[in-house]
């Protein structure tokens, strides 16, 4: 659906991340307004059919380079690494969860899926601050507890740390590196523990800078409508993932201006662009803030002190 708004001359696996991260965050967008009203399998199911029929579909259209492509990955030992590492994960993904409350993923990103699969629809829990943190990512953990089992989510830790790693071959070649050099990155990339553990332990952060990383690059593409959607929408997805995509949609937009500016375009054609920019990421990113500001009062928990004034949070602690 999106592919048309895509930069020119992607390389396949380029056009595989930029579809799988439009998907992750449309996706995920779309569960979170359904699930206000109901969560269960029959609502997670026609949307994981209609994602996998339409990627089905790209990837038969596609497939003569699609078999191709495991030959060219076998040429450099680094991807073997990688490679390797991506096949670990896999295995770590489908083992049975493991750790206490006090790990993040579990006290924070899985807590709501699993909260929200027992009471049949997405919620605010007063007892637990962290399910009115932004959710596109868990949601498709939810989407997981909610066709069977809570574990199939750290499958999800595999297309998250292949999508990184590919996009740190993109920076690498665009920022100069040799083939050579950017394949060693990668394949040091894929032994990072950072990197590697939060991809598979349930945390949204490899997620959220690969829609940081895509908007950045999509804001310094030729001025277009064309890229301020494709920036507003992965500006929109850090948004809606982590409150600190605010602060990355601020960046990009900056970084979406100056491009502008670089390019010498009429005021006219950028305000029309910066506008759709901002609706697009405002549409996108805003839904879980705007459900909180109905149901608590405020648009942030924790409330910070410059907010908590104009928009307490009713019914909430102080110190919260």
């Amino acid at each position: 659906v999106f592919e048309s708004l895509f930069p020119e001359k992607l390389t396949l696996i380029d056009r595989a991340v930029w579809s799988t991260a439009t998907g992750l965050i449309m996706g995920g967008t779309l569960f979170f307004l359904i699930g206000q009203v109901s969560w269960d399998a029959t609502v997670t199911w026609p949307v994981l059919l209609v994602t996998a029929l339409m990627g089905v579909r790209i990837i038969w259209r596609e497939r003569h380079e699609w078999i191709a492509l495991p030959g060219l990955l076998a040429q450099h030992p680094a991807t073997w690494i990688a490679l390797g590492s991506l096949a670990l994960l896999t295995l770590s993904g489908m083992a049975a969860l493991g750790g206490t409350i006090g790990h993040d993923g579990i006290s924070y990103h899985l807590l709501g899926p699993m909260k929200w699969w027992q009471h049949g629809y997405i919620e605010v829990l007063p007892e637990h601050s962290h399910t009115a943190f932004p959710a596109i990512i868990e949601m498709w953990f939810a989407a997981a507890r909610a066709l069977g089992r809570i574990e199939a989510a750290g499958v999800l830790g595999v297309l998250f740390l292949g999508q990184i790693l590919i996009l740190i071959w993109r920076f690498s070649r665009e920022l100069g590196a040799t083939r050579n050099a950017a394949a060693w990155a990668i394949g040091i990339a894929a032994t990072m523990p950072v990197i590697v553990s939060t991809s598979d332990d349930y945390f949204v952060d490899v997620p959220f800078a690969v829609f940081a990383l895509l908007a950045l690059r999509a804001a310094v593409g030729t001025p277009s409508c064309k890229t301020a959607v494709m920036t507003a929408l992965f500006s929109g997805g850090c948004i809606g993932t982590k409150y600190t995509g605010l602060f990355v949609a601020t960046i990009t937009g900056l970084t979406l201006l100056w491009s502008y500016l670089a390019a010498r375009i009429s005021w006219r054609t950028f305000l029309g662009h910066a506008l759709t920019f901002v609706a697009i990421s405002l549409i996108i990113g805003l839904p879980c803030y705007v459900r909180n500001i109905v149901v608590i009062g405020t648009p942030i928990i924790p409330t910070p002190p410059s907010l908590s004034e104009l928009w307490p949070a009713l019914g909430w602690p102080p110190e919260i």
